[in-house]
C-alpha cells in the first residue's frame, strides 16, 4: 500500500498551559505504516494557510491542523475545493469545531481517525471572499473572541471571564 503524505501543521501558541509534547505524541501514535508525515510549525497569523496551500500544491493526502478553530479555519481555507483533506487535532482554548466532528478534546482519538484515514464531508460558508468552517459572528460573538484573545489564561475559563468582564463593563448592541 503506498503510504499518504501527511503534513502536520502546528501552532506553537496553542495547547494547554502545561505544555505537552505534541510531537512526541505524533512520533510514538501515528501509524508509518500508512502514513508519510511531516510536521511544521506555524510563525505568524496566516502562515498556517501559506503551510497548507503549499501541501496542496505539492499533492499531499491531508493537512492536519493541530491548534484551535483560527488554526483550524487558517489550514481549511487552502484546502477548500481540493483533493487535499482536512485533519484536526484539537489543540487550541475552546475547539468548538472539533466537538462539532466528534473528536471533542480528545487528541488521542483525532489521531486514531487520522490513522484510519477517515473522512467526511462538511460545509463550508463563503462570505466576504473569506471561508468559514464552524462559526462566523458579529458584536457579541466577535466581542467574546475579541476578549478571550487579549485573555492570556487561554482554555474554557478564558470564555467565561471574557464574557462576564464584557458584561460588567457594559456592550451597547
Amino acid at each position: 500500500m503506498l503510504r499518504k503524505k501527511i503534513r502536520f501543521v502546528l501552532n506553537p501558541f496553542s495547547g494547554p498551559k502545561k505544555k505537552v509534547d505534541i510531537k512526541s505524541i505524533l512520533q510514538n501514535r501515528i501509524n508509518t505504516e500508512i502514513i508519510d508525515t511531516e510536521i511544521c510549525y506555524t510563525s505568524y497569523p496566516g502562515h498556517a494557510t501559506e503551510l497548507s496551500r503549499e501541501a496542496v500544491d505539492l499533492g499531499y493526502y491531508a493537512v492536519v491542523a493541530i491548534g484551535g478553530d483560527g488554526t483550524i479555519n487558517e489550514v481549511a481555507k487552502s484546502l477548500v475545493h481540493t483533493e487535499t483533506a482536512l485533519g484536526i487535532i484539537p489543540f487550541g482554548s475552546g475547539n468548538g469545531f472539533s466537538y462539532h466532528v466528534g473528536t471533542k478534546r480528545d487528541i488521542f482519538k483525532a489521531i486514531r481517525c487520522i490513522n484510519n484515514l477517515n473522512k467526511i464531508c462538511i460545509d463550508t460558508i463563503l462570505m466576504n471572499n473569506n471561508f468559514f468552517l464552524n462559526v462566523a459572528g458579529i458584536g457579541l460573538d466577535a466581542k467574546v473572541a475579541f476578549m478571550t484573545k487579549k485573555n492570556k489564561k487561554g482554555g474554557i475559563s478564558a470564555l467565561f471571564l471574557s464574557d462576564f468582564k464584557k458584561k460588567v463593563k457594559g456592550l451597547d448592541i
